[in-house]
């Protein structure tokens, strides 16, 4: 869903020598495309497993915390960051922000996705669904709104998504995997269903914003 949603958006913004951050993007899956267009993408992100899978696809890839991004202030053009606030406690997250406003360049971009702390997956016990995912609730939309705005940065752009078919699909099909097989076809009408969410989104439960650097404002720390 996130690559689907992203992804058009990042073939759209991102150019040729642009310094790409993927915080949180486990093996690079999402932004290793972004290498053929000549952008630089470096990934940020705890888990081992993760970032020796995203070296071996020619990323730059850290093993260190979103809360201390290892690189100077004002580096990166763009800064990706997928579905990571549930992976972490919800005491991170302001220190995230802080670094995510720390790390762009003045004119540079945040891409976040996260789903929405009232996310429900139809015929499927959410305590069984956080502990399988590993991951906590996601977070409000009061919640980033006030996220970013500690971060120093304003919101451009954002949309809801992940909506009731949506959901409702991917708990049949995915989680309880209903009916068993047909990986592919079910692949095929995941694809659509999230592409139709662009113009037909009912009761969406995930949240996307496109953010940037305040004009006057100095980065927080």
């Amino acid at each position: 869903m996130r690559e689907i949603v992203l992804g058009p958006l990042l073939d759209k913004h991102v150019g040729l020598d642009f310094e790409v951050l993927d915080l949180g993007g486990y093996d690079g899956s999402i932004t290793q495309g972004l290498q053929a267009g000549g952008a630089r993408v470096t990934l940020v992100d705890l888990d081992e497993a993760g970032v020796r899978t995203a070296r071996e696809n020619g990323l730059n890839a850290v093993c260190a915390p979103a809360e201390q991004i290892p690189f100077p202030d004002r580096t990166f053009d763009i800064v990706v960051c997928a579905d990571l606030l549930p992976s972490v406690p919800v005491e991170s997250e302001e220190k995230i922000f802080r670094e995510i406003g720390r790390v762009l360049k003045p004119n540079g971009l945040l891409f976040l996705t996260v789903p929405d702390a009232a996310l429900r997956l139809p015929f499927v016990d959410m305590k069984d669904a956080y502990t399988t995912w590993r991951a906590r609730e996601g977070v409000s939309l009061s919640r980033l709104s006030h996220l970013v705005d500690i971060a120093g940065i304003q919101v451009l752009r954002s949309r809801e998504y992940f909506g009731l078919p949506s959901r409702l699909y991917y708990a049949l099909a995915f989680y309880l995997n209903l009916p068993r097989g047909g990986t592919r076809v079910k692949r095929a009408v995941w694809r659509y269903l999230a592409k139709a969410e662009s113009w037909w989104c009912p009761a969406p439960q995930a949240h996307l914003i496109v953010a940037r650097p305040k004009p006057s404002s100095s980065t927080a720390s």
